[in-house]
C-alpha cells in the first residue's frame, strides 16, 4: 500500500528512488539529495514543502524482514527440536533404569522365595529325622526291645557308668541289656557289675548299705537317690512353667518338653502325652506372634506344631530382615519427638499454670470494699446494720459522708 509523504519526512532511499525516477544524479547525502529534488520541484513550479510524494513499501526490506523472521522460525524449530531429543533420551534413560529397578525387585523376591523353600526343606528334614530319634528312644521302648538292639557276642560287654547325671531308669534299661548280653543270671553278678559301675556321688550311696551284694537292696536305695517316680509331681511343675530360653532353639525347646512329659507322667497314653506335649510347646514360646500362629494353626501333636513354628520363624525372619533395622529408626525419632513435644507441654503448663492458694479472679470484700479478702474474713466492723460497702456504694450523695462514732 502507497503511502504519501513531504520532503522533509522522505528517506535517503526513498530521495533517491524519486530522483532516480527523475532522471536526477543519486549520490550525496540526505541535504544533497533534498536540495536537489527541491530545485527540480521549483523548476515544475511546484511548492516543495507541501508537494506530497507517494511512496511505495520497499520490496527488499520487506523480503529482508522475512527472511530475517524465517530465520529466526528455523532457530526456534532447531531448538524445540533439540529439546524434544533431549527429553526423549531422558525418558528412555528413565524407562531402562526402571525396568532394571523392576529387575532387581524380581530377582530379589525370587531369591527369598529359594532361601524359604530351603529353610522349609531343611525344618522338614530335621523333623524327619527327630521323628525317627523319637521312635529309637529308649525311655518310649519296652524294656526288652532295648535288649534286643544289642547283638549277642561271645566276648563281655562293659556295663555303663552311672555317676547321677542320667535319669536312673534309663540307665536302668542299658544295664539290663548290659546283663543279658553278658549272660548274668545270678543277682550276685548283677549286683557287682552295678557297684563297679557307680561313679562320683552315686557311689557314696554304698557307705549306706550293709549288704553290696543284694541287688534289691541296692536297686532300691538307687531308685530312692535317682529315681523318678516320687519327682512326678517336680517334673509336672517343672512342664508347668517351663518357658524358651533366649539362646534355646525350637528343637531343643521340643525335645526338653517331651522328655518332661514322659517324666511326668510315665504312664499316660500316648494320645494325652501328644496334648500335654503339644500345649506344653505353644505356652513355652518366647515369641507372642509365634504363640498366637501355633496357637491358632490347631496343630495337635508336637511334631506338626513343631514344623508349623519353624516354618513361620524362617519366613519371618526372611521377609523382615531386609527393612526392620530400618522401621526401628524412624520409631525411635518418632519417639523421640514425642517425649520433647509432651515435655514443652509440661513445661509451658508448669509456667501457666496458677498456684492452688491463688485466687483465679480478684476477690473484693462486700463489708469494706478492699481487695484481697471477703466478707467474713473482714476485720473491719462499722456500727450500722446492713452491708456498710453496698450501702455507700448505692447510697445518695447526702449519706456518703457518715463517719461512724
Amino acid at each position: 500500500m502507497a503511502t504519501t509523504k513531504t520532503l522533509d519526512q522522505l528517506l535517503v532511499n526513498e530521495l533517491r528512488r524519486e530522483l532516480r525516477e527523475r532522471g536526477l544524479k543519486t549520490s550525496g547525502n540526505k541535504e544533497t539529495l533534498q536540495a536537489r529534488l527541491r530545485e527540480d520541484l521549483v523548476e515544475e513550479e511546484a511548492d516543495p514543502d507541501t508537494y506530497l510524494f507517494e511512496v511505495l513499501p520497499d520490496m527488499g526490506a520487506v523480503l529482508e524482514k522475512i527472511s530475517s523472521r524465517q530465520e529466526q522460525m528455523g532457530a526456534v524449530l532447531e531448538n524445540m527440536d533439540t529439546k524434544i531429543d533431549a527429553m526423549e533420551s531422558g525418558i528412555k534413560t528413565e524407562l531402562l533404569a526402571m525396568n532394571h529397578r523392576i529387575q532387581a525387585v524380581e530377582e530379589r523376591i525370587t531369591t527369598i522365595d529359594e532361601q524359604v523353600n530351603q529353610r522349609v526343606d531343611a525344618v522338614e528334614k530335621a523333623i524327619e529325622e527327630m521323628k525317627t530319634q523319637v521312635h529309637c528312644k529308649h525311655t518310649n521302648a519296652p524294656e526288652t526291645s532295648m535288649a534286643s538292639f544289642v547283638p549277642e557276642s561271645s566276648g563281655k560287654m562293659k556295663p555303663p557308668v552311672f555317676d547321677g547325671s542320667v535319669s536312673w531308669s534309663v540307665y536302668k534299661k542299658q544295664f539290663d541289656a548290659a546283663a543279658k548280653v553278658n549272660k548274668w543270671n545270678s543277682e550276685e553278678e548283677k549286683a557287682t557289675a552295678l557297684v563297679l559301675s557307680l561313679r562320683g556321688k552315686a557311689s557314696e550311696l554304698l557307705q549306706s548299705l550293709p549288704n553290696q551284694q543284694d541287688l534289691a537292696a541296692l536297686v532300691q536305695a538307687m531308685e530312692l537317690r535317682y529315681g523318678d517316680e516320687h519327682l512326678q509331681e517336680v517334673y509336672r511343675v517343672q512342664l508347668k512353667t517351663r518357658q524358651q530360653r533366649p539362646d534355646e532353639t525350637l528343637q531343643e525347646l521340643e525335645t526338653d518338653i517331651e522328655r518332661l512329659a514322659h517324666l511326668a507322667y510315665p504312664t499316660a497314653a500316648q494320645d494325652f502325652l501328644e496334648v500335654i506335649i503339644t500345649d506344653a510347646f505353644i505356652d513355652a514360646l518366647r515369641d507372642p506372634e509365634l504363640k498366637k500362629a501355633t496357637r491358632v494353626s490347631g496343630k495337635r501333636k508336637a511334631s506338626e506344631a513343631l514344623v508349623y513354628a519353624l516354618s513361620y520363624e524362617a519366613a519371618k525372619d526372611a521377609s523382615g530382615s531386609t527393612h526392620q533395622g530400618r522401621r526401628l529408626e524412624v520409631k525411635e525419632e518418632e519417639f523421640a519427638q514425642l517425649v520433647r513435644r509432651v515435655t514443652e507441654a509440661l513445661d509451658e503448663r508448669r509456667t501457666n499454670q496458677i498456684p492452688e492458694n491463688q485466687p483465679r479472679f480478684p476477690v473484693r470484700c462486700w463489708n469494706c470494699g478492699e481487695l484481697g479478702h471477703i466478707q467474713r474474713s473482714c476485720t473491719r466492723r462499722f456500727p450500722q446494720t446492713g452491708n456498710h460497702y453496698r450501702s455507700e456504694r448505692y447510697a445518695r450523695p447526702s449519706s456518703r459522708g457518715y463517719q461512724g462514732n
